[in-house]
């Protein structure tokens, strides 16, 4: 696989942020001398716009791994809305 695969991924419109970067981090992994930097720049592009996006624009991140980090935060306060959603 080749990093050409990371130009197809996108999150979709009712796929939660978990989801997206569990999916994006396997691709990842598969890709042989990826350049971190690409990594980067291709989870940016694949994000649809929400807060965490908006969050990533203003503040940008060093790394992927600063990223997972900071995405942790927004998956469960997605996860804690559909929770409270479903009763």
């Amino acid at each position: 696989m080749t990093s050409a695969a990371l130009a197809n991924l996108r999150q979709a419109d009712n796929e939660s942020l978990r989801k997206h970067m569990d999916r994006f981090g396997c691709t990842v992994v598969q890709i042989q001398n990826l350049n971190p930097e690409v990594a980067l720049h291709s989870v940016l592009l694949a994000l649809r716009p929400d807060k965490f996006t908006d969050s990533l624009y203003k503040k940008p991140t060093g790394s992927m791994d600063e990223l997972r980090e900071r995405a942790k935060g927004y998956v469960q306060n997605e996860e804690m809305s559909r929770f409270r959603n479903e009763f």
